[in-house]
């Protein structure tokens, strides 16, 4: 992992090509694993944006281990998911109202001047109640549904952040980590880029969510919001709203990443740091707007529920495109750990190819899939109603 990276402040895009670019700097974190070595299995706590408070400044600075720091509107760059063999993790539970530890997926978050994406530590997260996290009420609904995709509108949980948010964004290529020819964020996302617009493998596409619409979310400690992974936010500039996918952590461990921290340097649950895509589509004339509303909505996904071997680790999968992010993973009667870079790991080192598992999603929908061998779709997915 390479620390200390730069932080870009929120210019005009013009002149920020004028200045040789928007979105230099940035670095890879330690979540990132190239020699794709095994996971320590160690556990860490986690905090959920539901109980962060809010206050925000300039991101900057590197980040801790498995996670990246943020970086400016003009171009934060995100942190690489690749779970490295130090990896915190948190074991997931669903928090809301009950205020079990289940985090909501940090988005890593820059500053008005600019935040970037973090790679994942993981966190367990209380549903505060005051502040905005995915992780609302859980309710104890165990209905799943086969094959694919939500249907009618979406449902809204949580507590929205209404005229308190504050934005910033960024791009792959100002520093997340690549790993078999794809950049993976904190939550072990891949991605792909074209000139400053990402592309991101299972997350909601259906309008108005799209692959480019995604956001990273404040983390501390090892990314303790790694539970908001796979959450969707809906997003109002006037009358233009989109729907973004949580895919990556802004770290705020050490004073760093101001602009995703509070003063007490707690994770500011307020701010997002946006794809540039997604800046894009909601015609903001700044970069780095504030006094904004945004708040989680079940995810509009297509399909079903999906996963994918992490690589060098047989008890680990990643479990992506969920109409709602996931807190608890259950094998056996055990429960199994969300990492710090975004992975599911089985208890007791069983194998994820073919294993048989039960998954409960922040509303508390249960639904039991069998992993495919070599990855794919499980044929399986939640309900997107809000209980």
């Amino acid at each position: 992992m390479t620390s200390g990276r730069k932080l870009q402040f929120a210019l005009p895009l013009s002149v920020l090509l004028a200045c040789g670019g928007a979105g230099r700097g940035g670095f890879q974190g330690s979540g990132y694993d190239a020699s794709n070595a095994s996971d320590d299995g160690s556990q860490t706590q986690s905090l959920g944006p539901d109980g962060a408070p809010s206050d925000l400044d300039d991101a900057g600075g590197s980040s801790g281990s498995g996670q990246t720091s943020a970086s400016s509107s003009s171009g934060g760059a995100t942190s690489n998911g690749g779970g490295s063999s130090t990896g915190s993790s948190s074991t997931g539970s669903s928090s809301g109202t009950t205020g079990s530890s289940a985090s909501s997926s940090g988005s890593r978050s820059s500053s008005a001047s600019g935040g970037s994406s973090s790679s994942g530590s993981s966190s367990s997260g209380s549903s505060g109640g005051s502040s905005a996290s995915s992780s609302g009420s859980s309710a104890s609904s165990s209905s799943s549904s086969s094959g694919g995709g939500t249907g009618g509108g979406l449902c809204t949980y949580g507590t929205q952040t209404n005229g308190t948010g504050s934005f910033t964004w960024y791009y792959f290529g100002q520093g997340t980590g690549q790993q078999n020819g794809y950049y993976l964020t904190a939550c072990g996302y891949q991605g792909t880029e074209s000139g400053m617009i990402d592309t991101v493998q299972n997350v909601a596409d259906t309008s108005p969510a799209s692959d480019t619409y995604f956001a990273a979310i404040p983390g501390i400690s090892g990314f303790s919001t790694v539970n908001d992974c796979g959450a969707c936010i809906e997003i109002t500039n006037g009358g233009t709203s989109i729907v973004a996918t949580v895919i990556d952590e802004c770290p705020t461990d050490n004073g760093e990443n101001a602009a995703c921290a509070l003063s007490n340097g707690q994770p500011n649950p307020a701010h997002l740091d946006l794809s540039y895509g997604a800046w894009q589509a909601l015609n903001y004339s700044s970069g780095d707007p504030s006094g904004t509303t945004w708040k989680f909505v079940s995810c509009p996904v297509t399909g079903s529920i999906t996963t994918r071997a992490k690589s060098g680790n047989t008890d680990q999968v990643y479990i992506e495109n969920t109409t709602f992010p996931i807190v608890s993973l259950t094998y056996n009667g055990q429960a199994g750990t969300h990492l710090s870079y975004g992975a599911w790991q089985l208890p007791n080192g069983a194998a994820a190819a073919g294993a048989t598992v039960t998954l409960t999603d922040v509303e508390g929908h249960m639904v039991t899939i069998t992993i495919p061998g070599g990855g794919g779709s499980t044929g399986q997915q939640f309900p997107d109603n809000c209980p």
